[in-house]
């Protein structure tokens, strides 16, 4: 995997990450696969069936993400610098006639001009369809079989399958031209590329997390405005105790696919908006509604999205900085290098693998300042936790998870963490 021009420290840092890397994911196995028993507390809201049950069901789901995380490291360490992956870059560069691969540079004769751009566009394209196919069994197990095993998937498979071809097309459109951009920064400034590199993926993140409720959103679920009414007027009075201007506050018709319940805050700027499940609306009381909305307008109010941002960038710029030094000193020839591309990715997402911690903290920190927004708005302690114990029951949640997963994989406190100081909170 690892090329003689990789200098003697960056070597020995990829190595730590390896084994951090390999040390997180063993023990998330073990971690699933370990018989698990919820602390005696657990019994006090949830029957010693649905303990079980919720075992079960949040087992298989971290077995096939532990499958499905070491298959998408495998087939990217593959490709990274070895045979492998010189003979794809160099069959794509044969078939547009561009000239050869030469391990991490590239030879292309005078004038090649754009194809050898479309030759790295094809490498582009197939090392995604690699990474869509070695990743499809575990997402249609857990994805479409354990959802309708459990009851919560009403969708056929070819509507799934829809989902998946959706999401992939999307994917490619977007990740081909990122990948593109990338291999011309590399290309133009070798020394210095990752810093206009992070500051493209900080401008692109933003752009998702604007643009994505109100163009990418819409073509999975359909929107539509909360009807005027005694919970609509509740919410908006609601939103002015809270001091925020709430422009939006939509229902989505998540019970086409799902028979789980749920409500979200997204967007920035002017496309915030709190957006409700039907199922929600459907089973819901109007006091249990306006506890649950009131979690997520305690994410506005504290800007939440606007704080995960900035923490997100900084990951973005060091993250590339880190790729940077850990790159290979060589420098190209001419033009793009896409056999770069299967190391950049396994770098990008080992680091992402090991800092999950982190990231997953922090995102609990901000659920559990969105909890205490229930309290000042509404004064639900008790009340709140009563949602909670119910919201927990009807999407089968694994109350008190084993402690590594807890610590490396979880965005909420776990289920009991939140009846419990839900309930000893006082208005």
């Amino acid at each position: 995997m690892f090329h003689p021009a990789i200098p003697r420290l960056p070597f020995l840092a990829w190595r730590l990450i390896l084994w951090l890397a390999a040390l997180f994911w063993v023990a998330y196995l073990v971690s699933s696969l370990w018989p698990h028993r919820p602390p005696n507390e657990a019994y006090r809201y949830f029957s010693p069936d649905f303990l079980q049950r919720a075992e079960t069901y949040h087992r298989a789901r971290r077995l096939a993400f532990a499958v499905d995380t070491l298959l998408g490291f495998a087939l990217l360490a593959a490709l990274a610098g070895t045979r492998a992956g010189a003979a794809l870059d160099g069959w794509t560069r044969r078939v547009l006639g561009v000239g050869v691969s030469a391990g991490w540079g590239t030879w292309a004769p005078p004038g090649a001009g754009l194809r050898v751009w479309l030759a790295a566009a094809l490498y582009v394209v197939i090392l995604m369809l690699l990474q869509r196919l070695v990743s499809l069994p575990a997402a249609w197990y857990s994805g479409y079989c354990l959802e309708h095993r459990y009851g919560f998937s009403h969708q056929t498979l070819p509507a799934w399958g829809a989902d998946v071809a959706l999401s992939f097309v999307l994917n490619l459109a977007f990740y081909r031209s990122a990948s593109l951009a990338v291999l011309a920064l590399i290309a133009r400034w070798p020394g210095g590329w990752w810093a206009p590199a992070a500051a493209m993926g900080i401008a692109v993140a933003a752009a998702l997390i604007y643009l994505s409720p109100v163009i990418i959103d819409p073509l999975f679920y359909k929107f539509t405005p909360l009807p005027a009414g005694e919970l609509r007027s509740e919410l908006l009075a609601m939103a002015d105790r809270a001091g925020i201007k709430v422009d939006e506050i939509l229902v989505m018709n998540a019970s086409v696919r799902t028979s789980k319940v749920n409500a979200y805050f997204t967007g920035l700027g002017g496309t915030r908006r709190i957006v409700l499940y039907d199922n929600l609306l459907k089973g819901y009381g109007r006091e249990q509604v306006a506890a649950i909305v009131a979690h997520e307008m305690g994410h506005w109010r504290h800007a939440h999205v606007l704080k995960g941002f900035l923490f997100g960038a900084l990951g973005i710029a060091l993250g590339l900085f880190l790729l940077h030094w850990l790159l290979p000193g060589e420098q190209p020839v001419r033009g793009p290098r896409p056999a770069l591309l299967p190391l950049l990715l396994l770098g990008l997402a080992l680091l992402s693998f090991v800092s999950s911690p982190a990231q997953n903290g922090l995102s609990r920190s901000f659920e559990r300042q969105a909890d205490r927004e229930v309290l000042r708005l509404l004064g639900a302690g008790p009340s709140y936790a009563q949602v909670q114990v119910r919201l927990a029951r009807e999407n089968l949640a694994q109350v008190s998870p084993p402690a590594f997963i807890y610590w490396f994989s979880y965005t909420h406190p776990s289920d009991l963490e939140r009846i419990k100081a839900a309930e000893q909170r006082r208005p």
